[in-house]
């Protein structure tokens, strides 16, 4: 089941569009947001997880403890290192599709989405934590870095402006650049907010190689499709793209958001803001070394009270695994 075009996305993004942001998440209870339940094992030895559980109606729940979560690691089970309900600093990547598919052929719609994209991105870097840094990486023909990592968030969103070139789409080498940006920043929570049509025509990396990163890196992924709010109606191409956007969002755990209508793209941000606020971070250290590069498989269960009924049919989103022994994690 994909879970990125899947009703659960589709009800996300439809409470947010009609400013019920409230009633998006479930608090069971008040957890403390720094418990560590044991020592830390040194970083080289410990896998990270985030993990995002929502109910059948797309509702984050909030205040599930240490107890209510189930780790396996190809199959055999592992005790946590750490356990929080994230409310941390991140590094943040933002890819901004600056080429010609966007424009939809209209300067007028051009500069109508990106002027969305900046009011839904002002709000979105508003709610997060304070210390999260933020960088701003633009692509048509080669992806180039617009603001390297700062916390100055206005000089960020000055960054963003309708582009006047008109050229091809290298989304792969732009997604490979971004990966390999946000693994160098200062926290241990990463994400990347992709905002394109999933169109690709001249990157001289391939999906497969963005499969491979994202299996190394504990990197999130969300994207904001760009296909259904840039043309006029019927027109043939529209939604062409949305199986890359949702393949790469769903195989980090992040989801991908699939706006109809411009004004629909800043509330898409208010999803991405609510879920980063409503995470879980697991972190655990495998039983033994292992050969680099084996690959392990994650399984993630989550067992709360039967006794609420907010909390039935749960849906848990992460990273399905990872390589032993490479790279950061």
């Amino acid at each position: 089941m994909k879970l990125t075009s899947s009703r659960t996305a589709r009800l996300m993004l439809l409470c947010l569009s009609a400013l019920v942001v409230p009633q998006f998440i479930i608090a069971r209870e008040t957890v403390d947001r720094t418990k560590q339940v044991s020592a830390t094992a040194p970083a080289e030895d410990v896998i990270t997880l985030t993990v995002t559980v929502t109910n059948n109606r797309g509702k984050h729940l909030a205040g599930l403890t240490e107890k209510d979560f189930t780790l396996l690691d190809n199959k055999s089970p592992r005790e946590f290192t750490f356990f929080a309900q994230n409310g941390v600093p991140m590094n943040v990547g933002i890819l901004l599709d600056l080429s010609n598919s966007i424009r939809g052929g209209s300067d007028r719609i051009a500069n109508e989405i990106f002027g969305y994209i900046k009011e839904g991105l002002a709000r979105f870097m508003a709610s997060n934590h304070k210390d999260s840094e933020y960088f701003l990486l633009g692509f048509m023909e080669t992806p180039v870095l617009l603001m390297d990592y700062t916390r100055d968030r206005n000089s960020l969103l000055d960054k963003i402006r309708s582009p006047q070139s008109r050229g091809y789409t290298a989304l792969y080498d732009a997604c490979y650049m971004g990966i390999e940006k946000s693994l160098l920043g200062p926290n241990s929570k990463r994400v990347i907010v992709l905002l394109s049509d999933g169109q690709d025509s001249v990157s001289r990396y391939y999906l497969r190689d963005i499969r491979r990163l994202l299996k190394e890196a504990n990197i999130l992924v969300y994207a904001i499709s760009l296909s259904g709010v840039k043309r006029e109606p019927m027109d043939p191409l529209e939604g062409f793209g949305r199986d890359v956007l949702e393949e790469v969002a769903e195989m980090s755990g992040g989801v991908a958001l699939f706006p109809q209508k411009r004004e629909q793209i800043k509330y898409a941000f208010e999803v991405v803001a609510a879920e980063l606020r409503n995470q879980y971070t697991l972190k655990f250290k495998p039983s033994k070394p292992e050969k680099v590069g084996k690959w392990h498989s994650l399984q993630v269960k989550v067992t709360p009270p039967a006794d609420d009924p907010e909390f039935k049919r749960l849906r848990v989103r992460y990273r399905k695994g990872y390589y032993a022994g490479v790279g950061l994690r």
